[in-house]
């Protein structure tokens, strides 16, 4: 039965009229044959004339919402395990962001960014920057490298090793670095230093091998000087491939 037959009664003497018990009024049920009664009209002869019960009716027929329970609130703020197949998705996302947008390991530690993903996912713990340094990262670069079929390519792994050869000479080497320097300046070149990889930045690789081909002319004269006049102080082998 509605909650508006509270403040209605069937009239005894024609059952088409409901009687409001607030102001006697006979108000039509919507016609004359049962099939046709109903409410509206009942309810809308409240609305008019009884605001304030028209109020406590319309709080009355609002669905009630169940209320948490203090376990369903823990549950909420418990963290997801680690190795759970969403936390491990949402971690490998973080990488993919943090290579592709070339971002320091220590934004994963920002305030903003953590406060961002709080609110996207209460239950995801962010792992440590050291995490996406030794395994994250790492694991993203052999798969890139993996997927490209690049690591079964010997060719590569010798291309780099040679590149850290020339690099870490120079590196090793204030002798090589002035010569290399004045080779610049008498080029009318900009100085320019050689970049060495760094294991925990997935493409310094990438910047190792360009600093090595914009300088590939001047390597090459720096090889050929050493042969000229004798200098123990050459490049290692393949700088001039």
């Amino acid at each position: 039965m509605s909650a508006v037959w509270k403040y209605f009664q069937v009239d005894d003497k024609n059952v088409s009229i409901a009687k409001c018990e607030l102001c006697k009024l006979g108000i039509s049920r919507g016609g004359k044959e049962k099939a046709a009664f109903n409410t509206t009209n009942l309810i809308r002869h409240l609305k008019n004339k009884h605001p304030t019960q028209y109020n406590e009716f319309t709080q009355a027929t609002q669905p009630r919402t169940s209320q948490p329970t203090l376990q369903d609130l823990f549950k909420k703020r418990e963290k997801m395990p680690g190795d759970s197949a969403k936390a491990q998705t949402i971690t490998a996302k973080v990488a993919q962001m943090i290579a592709m947008s070339d971002l320091p390991f220590a934004f994963v530690e920002n305030p903003g960014f953590l406060m961002l993903m709080e609110h996207i996912e209460p239950r995801f713990e962010m792992p440590s920057r050291h995490y996406f340094t030794e395994k994250a990262l790492p694991a993203l670069h052999k798969k890139i490298f993996d997927k490209e079929g690049l690591l079964s390519q010997r060719s590569v792994t010798e291309i780099l090793a040679n590149a850290r050869k020339i690099v870490g000479h120079f590196k090793h080497s204030p002798l090589a670095y002035s010569r290399l320097e004045d080779i610049q300046m008498d080029l009318h070149m900009d100085i320019k230093r050689l970049q060495q990889d760094v294991q925990t930045r997935w493409n310094s690789s990438l910047y190792m091998l360009q600093s090595l081909l914009e300088q590939n002319g001047l390597l090459v004269c720096l090889q050929l000087s050493a042969l000229y006049t004798s200098s123990t102080d050459s490049l290692p082998m393949g700088a001039n491939e």
